[in-house]
């Protein structure tokens, strides 16, 4: 076995450990939505009990930082809810944008996976199939960022993916050649 060999056997090794990684955490994630959306009916059943707590205990009290709701507090006056008492309104809807946050999480995730177990079967990272998925991943993060970090960071991150798809279609322009002139 030469030395490419021996290095290809490494690569399809790494991308089997990550994408078993990538597993573990999907299933996590899936995990955290399902229990979010316990928490969410249990707190819809129990709704008044729990405005009572949070008002009783004095716990009612939710800093800024925990409001902070990127995109979503632009259409959910948090405030006016937090103030007239209605908890429950508010957790939930501070819940649905989690679960909101985590399916972008999983979406992105799923690619990446699909990536590595491409990236495991084949000879060449530079193929059309492989770019296809980047292009869906790279359109994904600049979504996640727009969303969780604002409009700024989702066009810094848009940028930097588009410079990194140019590259890699450049690349894949070029085994293409090397490939059709063998």
């Amino acid at each position: 076995m030469n030395n490419k060999e021996i290095k290809l056997q490494q690569v399809k090794k790494n991308c089997t450990i990550i994408k078993t990684i990538i597993s573990i955490l999907m299933a996590i994630l899936i995990a955290s939505v399902i229990a979010v959306l316990a928490a969410i009916t249990f707190i819809a059943f129990k709704g008044d009990e729990f405005n009572a707590l949070m008002i009783n205990e004095g716990s009612g009290y939710v800093s800024i930082e925990e409001r902070d709701l990127g995109l979503i507090s632009w259409a959910v006056d948090m405030d006016k809810l937090i103030e007239s008492g209605d908890y429950v309104t508010s957790f939930n809807v501070a819940m649905f944008v989690a679960i909101g946050h985590i399916v972008i999480v999983l979406a992105i995730l799923y690619i990446f996976r699909k990536i590595f177990l491409e990236l495991e079967r084949s000879e060449s990272p530079f193929s059309h199939d492989i770019l296809k998925k980047l292009n869906i991943l790279f359109i994904l993060i600049s979504i996640a960022c727009l969303v969780s970090q604002g409009v700024g960071y989702g066009v810094m991150a848009w940028f930097i993916t588009r410079l990194i798809y140019c590259i890699l279609d450049y690349g894949c322009v070029i085994q293409t050649e090397i490939d059709e002139t063998l």
